[in-house]
């Protein structure tokens, strides 16, 4: 997975070079406005050649639209949230594995929006790859988001064992560069509808787990 980095108007050149690849006008002073008036972010190619950008640009709150949810690295004071929210959406009390997540996994995040816990998602040394798992979030962009920061600066294939019903999920995670190594598939005694919310579930803690 690549790192995303921020830029200075000393990148302006590249990001004028990046727009003639793609075909966009070439704008010198729009891009000089938009180093000016926003924050902006590129990824580079192993070469070092810039191969996409974005541009976070803040404006007076009662402008702006709802704050997205945004990943970071949780603390011991998040472990109740976490807690919660993977009762609720899990539709089973897994406390004994929340509790020991911390001391299991490399790297535990959450999704927050709102100064609410609206997801989570953890990652550890396999034997051969960097496994991502689990991932619970609102939405197939909070996945993302959470995947994303998880495998950041991995110096490792990594692995996500993710759900049949989100292929646009498989196809960005294969794009990005991780190993799909294998679908999962729920099982339920006596056949009963799945319970709580399985659309937030984006990847299981282990295939044994659930």
């Amino acid at each position: 997975m690549r790192d995303v980095e921020l830029l200075t108007v000393n990148d302006l050149s590249q990001c004028l070079a990046l727009a003639r690849d793609r075909g966009w006008p070439a704008e010198d002073r729009k891009w000089r406005l938009l180093f000016e008036l926003g924050t902006v972010f590129g990824i580079r190619d192993t070469d070092g050649e810039l191969i996409a950008t974005a541009i976070l640009t803040r404006y007076d709150s009662r402008l702006s639209a709802p704050a997205a949810p945004r990943s970071r690295p949780a603390t011991p004071a998040d472990l109740p949230a976490i807690a919660a929210l993977d009762t609720a959406v899990v539709g089973a009390a897994r406390g004994e594995l929340i509790a020991r997540l911390p001391a299991f996994a490399t790297r535990l995040h959450v999704l927050e929006a709102g100064g609410a816990v609206v997801g989570y998602g953890a990652a550890w040394p396999g034997v051969d790859l960097f496994v991502i798992g689990p991932v619970l979030a609102p939405d197939h962009d909070g996945a993302a988001a959470l995947i994303t920061d998880l495998a950041g600066g991995v110096d490792a294939p990594v692995r996500v064992d993710l759900f049949d019903r989100d292929q646009a999920l498989r196809d960005w995670v294969e794009r990005s560069g991780a190993v799909w190594r294998s679908s999962v598939t729920m099982m339920i005694r006596g056949g009963a509808s799945p319970p709580g919310d399985q659309r937030r579930v984006f990847s299981p803690a282990m295939q044994a787990l659930g």
